[in-house]
């Protein structure tokens, strides 16, 4: 399974992708718009109540539509929650002991990049 959400219209195409390095926005209309950010560059994750999923970064808010019966739609949402978590957890223990290496807490899950070589 992809770590993958598309949205097709007529006009335009919209895809959120995730790797292990962040999230790949991209937007095809007349000229296609590609942007990378990166977990810990999330302000603010946003569901509707009409399934569109937005992303809030610094310099840009990011919207795409889901369909909440789409299993893979529903493991992307997970792995974008669980990796933007992370990101700003480390953060948090950077900024509070600068000093020492940053040690993550094991994650009931696996890391988004050991996930996907389970998956392919």
């Amino acid at each position: 399974m992809r770590l993958k959400i598309t949205e097709g219209g007529f006009v335009t195409k919209r895809w959120l992708k995730l790797d292990s390095s962040g999230i790949i926005f991209c937007e095809h209309a007349v000229f296609t718009k590609r942007y990378r950010a990166a977990f810990g560059d999330v302000i603010c994750i946003l569901m509707s109540p009409d399934h569109r999923l937005s992303i809030q970064l610094p310099d840009n808010i990011f919207t795409i539509a889901t369909k909440p019966h789409k299993q893979q739609h529903q493991e992307t949402i997970k792995a974008l929650v669980r990796e933007v978590y992370r990101a700003h957890l480390e953060k948090l223990q950077r900024l509070q002991n600068p000093t020492s290496p940053t040690v993550s807490p094991q994650p009931k899950t696996p890391p988004i990049e050991q996930k996907n070589q389970e998956l392919w």
